[in-house]
């Protein structure tokens, strides 16, 4: 076994699966002696052998051009990595603490460990060897898998708890929610949730700082995807058009990003989120193939919402969103009845639900914001209520596959668009009076 192999074996601990080339890059940059290849048919580096026993006794082996963890033996987990670590930013760590992650039970000092592991000792374990037991399969559920909603039941079925107060788990949940975003996870490339977060935020920082040196074409294409999710070229010159009559461009190329004369930075679209998909352009959350095409199935047809400028360019912030009564009607319950006067926290799980509506997913789904942040309710009604509010919000979100309208502005529109049945002079009238048509509405629609 020679450093090369404890490189590998350091970087599949932390990452879950390592592409070949990317050992290469890592490595060189933090040695002396450089290596040119890796080859994976032939367990070769250069041309020194790797010492296969040695990654196999450290639960690493080899598919397609990867280094993998062992517990990475699902093809659609596999897949799914892959390509989580062509769109996020890698972890690395210098060499002195990226090789401690050789051993797999090592982990980095956060507070928010300590902070966890000291609430369950001083309220559920004294015996420190189970507890850090306990601690060790909390961390490794973060680390590998890609959903945490079991964590609370993990660790009260570690533990045989039968009975609970409502107090105490409330508690417990908060500080399972914040020893999660503060975990460095495969599927954040061994960044945590939180260090992830601030890496978005200070890259759209950057582009915030560099607004005014776009043009008008890049704003009004930013606006336009973080309104829309996606739209299409020929669509974006119309509604451009619409608001430039005096400067309108006539086409946009695709390939080369221009419209017109006017160049788009692929750099400038990239730190906003968005991807090119054919001739369209979209939102990076759906670029998913699967996703981008259902999108434009459910798109289809249905008419564009096109607010006065002011409001438009507004969307340039990719956080800006309308706040109707309905948002605020919840947001006053959130705050009283769930998290207590929290008006922060309230906003922040607002945000998300919005998010979440924008993009139409499930109702159990946006519900489930409440459900990951472990905030328990009190009682039958109280869920009652909030889910009355939560769809009203919803069905007053403007949604991406409603090309920016609400379901009740879609549905409005709908109405509006069904042709009306003809009333004859001797039907019932269709204001619900129960007189005749001629006796009741027909004159005054004559009038």
């Amino acid at each position: 076994m020679g450093l090369i192999e404890d490189y590998i074996i350091s970087l599949v601990n932390l990452q879950g699966i390592i592409q070949k080339d990317m050992v290469i890059k890592i490595y060189n940059r933090q040695n002396d002696d450089k290596i040119k290849n890796i080859s994976l048919t032939e367990m070769k580096v250069d041309n020194q052998k790797l010492d296969e026993e040695y990654l196999k006794q450290n639960k690493i082996e080899a598919i397609d051009d990867y280094f993998v963890h062992y517990v990475v033996n699902d093809a659609e987990i596999f897949e799914k990595l892959k390509e989580n670590k062509e769109e996020a930013p890698y972890y690395i760590p210098k060499k002195e603490i990226l090789l401690k992650y050789k051993d797999d039970k090592y982990f980095e000092d956060y507070e928010e460990y300590y902070d966890l592991k000291n609430y369950i000792k001083e309220n559920y374990l004294d015996d420190e060897k189970k507890l850090n037991d306990v601690m060790a399969i909390l961390r490794n559920l973060v680390k590998i898998y890609k959903k945490n909603d079991d964590l609370v039941e993990t660790f009260i079925n570690e533990l045989n708890i039968e009975n609970i107060t409502k107090n105490s788990l409330t508690t417990l949940s908060e500080k399972l929610l914040e020893f999660t975003l503060h975990t460095k996870s495969w599927w954040r490339n061994g960044y945590s949730t939180e260090e992830l977060l601030i890496i978005m935020r200070e890259s759209n920082d950057k582009y915030k700082k560099s607004e005014s040196e776009m043009n008008e074409v890049e704003k009004y294409l930013i606006a336009a995807v973080n309104l829309y999710g996606t739209i299409h070229k020929d669509k974006f010159i119309d509604i451009y058009n619409h608001y430039h009559k005096d400067n309108k461009i006539m086409n946009l190329d695709t390939e080369y990003l221009l419209a017109d004369e006017t160049p788009i930075s692929m750099d400038i679209l990239k730190a906003n989120f968005i991807e090119q998909y054919d001739d369209y352009f979209v939102n990076d959350a759906l670029i998913n193939y699967e996703d981008t095409v259902e999108y434009l199935k459910m798109k289809k047809n249905k008419p564009y919402y096109i607010p006065n400028k002011t409001e438009f360019i507004k969307y340039l912030d990719s956080y800006y969103f309308e706040k109707d009564k309905h948002y605020y009607e919840l947001l006053n319950f959130v705050k009283k009845e769930i998290v207590k006067g929290d008006k922060e926290y309230a906003e922040e799980i607002l945000d998300d639900i919005q998010i979440g509506c924008s993009m139409s997913n499930k109702f159990s789904t946006i519900m489930n914001e409440f459900q990951r942040r472990g905030i328990i309710f009190d009682s039958e009604d109280q869920v009652r209520k909030l889910s009355e509010l939560v769809i009203k919000f919803y069905n007053n979100t403007r949604m991406w596959e409603n090309n920016g309208h609400t379901p009740n502005e879609i549905r409005r529109l709908s109405n509006l668009n069904k042709p009306k049945k003809k009333v004859g002079r001797n039907d019932p009238c269709p204001c619900g009076s129960g007189k005749k048509y001629k006796k009741c509405c027909m004159n005054k629609e004559k009038n």
